[in-house]
């Protein structure tokens, strides 16, 4: 098999060394768009699936199949895989071809087909650990440059994210696409979680259903997207996202305010809102699939 490859800016086998944590982005505006029509074309059905990926990639601009950085250790593909997402991933494509891996990282598969040894090497610091490590990096840029292995990622963005929040809505007997897409969010950002432990997403949703004191789906959302919405906006963008909040959810009038005064969490919000709106509220129905051409692989939900 042959190697597949962009170029980046900085180059992929330049080691991380940032301020805050480097991005190994497109070298040329040719690719960068090309990313970003390949994002809007496997979302083009408007399948409700399809939809919560472009509110999880900002429509493909912040998120896109062949994204790496050293966010937290290592952030990559199009969900913000973290270092965690490694060995499912890769476990998932050497399930189905093996040559890739191999081809991918050479002398160095061994070690990341072994979870031991991904987990011995993952840190939560920018620009530190798996990232960190110049054979690990390049051999993850050809995967997830290598259009065989679009489906695969969608796979994986389907079972952690979005299969988890599902499981979660039904238990709860949730009705609505706002309230799954909502849940998703959350689930991707701090994973699924658990009512055991009170982490992740479902942690976050406890807390709001304890807040409100009710079983009402629509004031635990109300409570579950302001709090995500509001969790990492600072002084200066507390009050837009208030804003934001009251106008999503109809408590006020005027216009949403626009991405550049919004967070991250803000931000996808604003996305929800957008995407998702309340008005005439659509009751959930089914996932549906991806829409992939016969050489980026299969969507269809595989538990490796």
């Amino acid at each position: 098999m042959a190697t597949v490859s962009i170029p980046r800016k900085p180059p992929i086998d330049s080691d991380p060394a940032s301020e805050k944590y480097t991005t190994y982005d497109f070298a040329n505006n040719a690719d960068r768009e090309r990313a970003v029509a390949e994002i809007r074309s496997v979302t083009s059905n408007g399948s409700f699936i399809s939809r919560s990926l472009l509110m999880i990639s900002n429509n493909g601009l912040s998120k896109k199949f062949e994204t790496i950085t050293g966010e937290d250790g290592l952030t990559f593909g199009v969900k913000d895989f973290t270092s965690g997402g490694v060995f499912p991933l890769l476990q998932l494509i050497n399930q189905q071809n093996p040559e890739a891996i191999e081809t991918a990282f050479g002398s160095f598969t061994p070690n990341v087909l072994d979870r031991k040894f991904l987990d011995a090497n993952t840190s939560k610091h920018d620009d530190h650990g798996l990232i960190a490590i110049r054979e690990f990096r390049k051999g993850l840029d050809q995967i997830l440059c290598d259009r065989a292995w679009h489906g695969a990622q969608l796979q994986r963005y389907r079972m952690e994210s979005v299969e988890t929040s599902l499981a979660a809505f039904n238990k709860r007997e949730f009705r609505t696409e706002f309230s799954l897409a909502a849940m998703i969010g959350p689930a991707n950002s701090f994973g699924p979680g658990s009512e055991s432990t009170g982490t992740g997403m479902i942690g976050r949703l406890d807390k709001a259903k304890a807040l409100v004191g009710s079983n009402d789906e629509g004031q635990i959302m109300r409570a579950f997207v302001r709090a995500y919405a509001l969790r990492d906006a600072d002084e200066s963008r507390q009050a837009a996202t208030e804003r934001l909040v009251k106008v999503g959810f109809g408590d006020a009038s005027g216009n949403l305010p626009s991405q550049d005064d919004l967070s991250h969490s803000g931000r996808r919000v604003l996305l929800l809102f957008q995407i998702f709106p309340l008005k005439g509220q659509r009751p959930f129905t089914e996932l549906g699939n991806f829409v992939l051409a016969p050489d980026e692989g299969s969507d269809q939900f595989t538990d490796g």
